[in-house]
């Protein structure tokens, strides 16, 4: 699946101390950019090493002009859908997926993973892993 970037920043969810304000700012510049109604991704990508460390936050959409951004769909990813009842929504399944990772139940690829924003509302994340073979 091709998408397009909008927008992107490089941050550290531990060692950047501008991490919040960075992300804010990547997504009001790509929601000025979005031309029509569609799905939205937050594309992680241009990963340093495993969740501590650097990596790229592109938001892209299936329309837009920007970047060329592929998923490749025979990736294998686990999808971790949000539950947005909770605080913190997104924040709270990216703790989730790191305690997973941290005890050694999920085993990241660190390719390319993204939160897919659903035009109904629905937000999922897909975590790209190892496969079983």
């Amino acid at each position: 699946m091709n998408i397009y970037e909008l927008a992107a920043v490089r941050t550290n969810n531990f060692k950047d101390l501008e991490m919040v304000d960075k992300i804010q700012r990547v997504w009001t510049e790509a929601q000025r950019k979005l031309r029509e109604e569609g799905n939205l991704y937050g594309v992680y990508h241009e990963f340093e090493s495993d969740y501590k460390g650097d990596y790229t936050l592109s938001i892209a959409s299936g329309s837009a002009e920007g970047r060329s951004l592929v998923i490749d769909d025979k990736a294998n990813y686990r999808v971790f859908p949000v539950d947005r009842t909770q605080e913190m929504a997104v924040y709270q399944t990216w703790q989730a997926i790191w305690a997973l990772e941290e005890q050694g139940a999920l085993k990241r690829a660190y390719r390319l993973d993204y939160e897919k924003y659903d035009v109904d509302g629905s937000i999922d994340i897909f975590i790209e892993i190892y496969s079983e073979s």
